[in-house]
């Protein structure tokens, strides 16, 4: 009786445990965003403080390495995600200890087979820099090893969000945006080179896993067991990749096919005038942090709330809608002389910027879905995405504000249909669970 009292109150505790949780979705992602938004312009900062640092072809230079920094270190966040997810199940399942002790594993796991491939990378691109010069290969080699150092810390941020530590989460963001602005751009003009303010870059990184890396382990309510259940596996990794790039190629799906199908001129345009845009779906990312965890708490403990999605929804849509209307109100300024993007159209501006409160919205459902566990689920967007992908392909005759409108009503409709088919397939999930039960 005593046992069954206790098992009782056991469970109690733990839907209380996720109610607590639940309400404070909307207090944590304000928290979160009011330290990251600071991070977003300090990164911006950098790049508009490198143009008065460095001539033309310097910043060139530059800028085409910060660019293939992030298309580098684009999967981190479904890596990131991933093992978010992973170290959330341990918290629930068998408390914080185990998740601390599985965040050292994977850390020293990816840490190491990434010291692998950065090495055999270096080697290969040791053979094109004795080639293009020893300036071109100095800089070729800090451009992987800081990627590989954004990897290797984006494991600490994946803690940081798994055991719902997201003050530290954003204090850890907030820390390596200052130090990368603080220390790329003293690069930048001491030097005055390149790939001093890279090295600059470089550092932030290393600096920031150091410190927070420490931060994790020495949590005091979270001392590490020897073994950590409930291992990784590479099947259920490779399965959220492919559900969670889906959506990540939806949302950069324009600006791919449009490299493919579009003049040069009218694409550097476009491109340009795409940034903003794009930065509002970066914008509105915090929120998704928030509610990751929250919801595979709440599935871990067999507690689905759909008041979870609901608020994780709803803070979406004020976010991105607040970015929204500030691009369109103000985009002639941000796209004028002095710190706004020169190559911009403010109209297109205008017009891409509509394409950004669905693609918000789209990634919260996208992420209810990975967050329970079915990470085949995504691929069900590959049904909008085929037809439209040849679609564009064929429209090569489109100028870019056609090409635009296409790509908004696009993001429309692939937002109504993955949210109905996540209905759909939710409840049948439900039907399919109760039918279990009643057996």
């Amino acid at each position: 009786m005593a046992n069954g009292t206790g098992i009782r109150l056991g469970a109690r505790v733990s839907e209380l445990s996720v109610f607590a949780i639940e309400r404070s979705i909307v207090r944590r992602g304000f928290v979160l965003l009011a330290l990251v938004l600071p991070g977003h312009v300090l990164n911006y900062a950098l790049l508009v403080g490198a143009t008065h640092l460095l001539v033309s072809d310097a910043f060139g230079i530059f800028y085409a390495a910060i660019a293939i920094i992030n298309v580098l270190f684009a999967p981190s966040l479904v890596l990131s995600l991933f093992l978010a997810r992973h170290f959330a199940r341990l918290k629930a399942q068998a408390g914080p200890g185990a998740a601390v002790e599985a965040f050292r594993q994977a850390f020293r796991l990816i840490a190491r087979w990434g010291l692998l491939a950065l090495f055999l990378g270096l080697a290969a691109l040791g053979v094109i820099g004795s080639l293009v010069g020893v300036e071109s290969f100095v800089l070729i080699a800090l451009i992987v090893l800081t990627a590989y150092m954004a990897y290797v810390t984006d494991v600490v941020r994946a803690a940081f969000q798994g055991l719902q530590l997201f003050v530290l989460l954003g204090l850890m963001g907030l820390a390596w945006m200052a130090l990368r602005f603080g220390l790329g751009m003293a690069g930048l003009g001491i030097v005055g080179t390149p790939w001093a303010g890279l090295v600059g870059i470089l550092a932030s990184g290393l600096i920031v896993c150091a410190i927070f890396y420490h931060v994790v382990l020495r949590r005091r309510d979270a001392k590490p067991i020897a073994e950590a259940a409930f291992p990784i596996e590479v099947r259920k990794l490779v399965q959220f990749t492919m559900g969670f790039s889906l959506f990540s190629v939806i949302t950069y799906l324009d600006v791919l096919v449009g490299y493919l199908v579009m003049e040069r001129a009218s694409f550097g345009v476009y491109a340009a005038s795409s940034v903003l845009p794009k930065a509002i779906i970066l914008l509105s990312l915090p929120v998704g942090q928030v509610l990751f965890p929250v919801l595979t708490d709440e599935e871990s403990v067999g507690r689905v709330r759909s008041t979870s999605v609901a608020k994780g929804l709803g803070l979406t849509f004020f976010v991105s809608a607040v970015g929204s209307v500030i691009v369109l109100a103000f985009a002639d300024f941000f796209c004028g002389e002095g710190f706004g993007i020169t190559l911009a159209d403010p109209e297109l501006v205008r017009l891409l910027t509509l394409s950004a409160i669905p693609i918000c919205l789209l990634r919260v459902v996208v992420m209810r879905e990975l967050a329970r566990g079915r990470d085949w689920h995504p691929l069900y967007l590959m049904i909008p995405l085929l037809p439209f992908t040849s679609y564009l392909l064929g429209a090569d005759t489109l100028d870019a504000f056609a090409y635009a409108q296409s790509y908004v009503i696009f993001a429309l409709v692939v937002f109504a249909f993955y949210a109905i088919a996540s209905l759909a397939t939710f409840d049948r999930a439900k039907a399919d669970r109760a039918k279990a039960l009643a057996r």
